[in-house]
């Protein structure tokens, strides 16, 4: 490392920050890897958001057909009376 041809060598981040272009072409694949990072972390949130509202809906529906009452099926999923009017309607348009 302290040969003295390499002390005048030009290092590989000075010719980088001396070129425009590649700092700008490097700029957008960072970026680019980082909208692609960001897209599947919101996939991966929309699927499960997906993935818990339907399990929430299918408990809801096992208690309306087990019998159970709005207010009780409410309390007990912590749902809204209009959530749960909606998938009692939807079971009667089902029928």
């Amino acid at each position: 490392m302290n040969n003295p041809q390499n002390q005048n060598a030009p290092d590989a981040s000075d010719i980088f920050l001396a070129n425009k272009e590649e700092r700008n072409a490097y700029i957008r694949r960072e970026m680019a890897i980082m909208d692609q990072v960001s897209d599947r972390e919101g996939f991966i949130q929309e699927g499960f958001e997906k993935g818990f509202d339907q399990a929430v809906n299918r408990i809801i529906t096992n208690m309306i057909q087990a019998g159970l009452d709005d207010s009780q099926i409410a309390k007990f999923t912590n749902q809204s009376l209009e959530t749960i009017q909606q998938v009692r309607e939807a079971l009667r348009k089902e029928k």
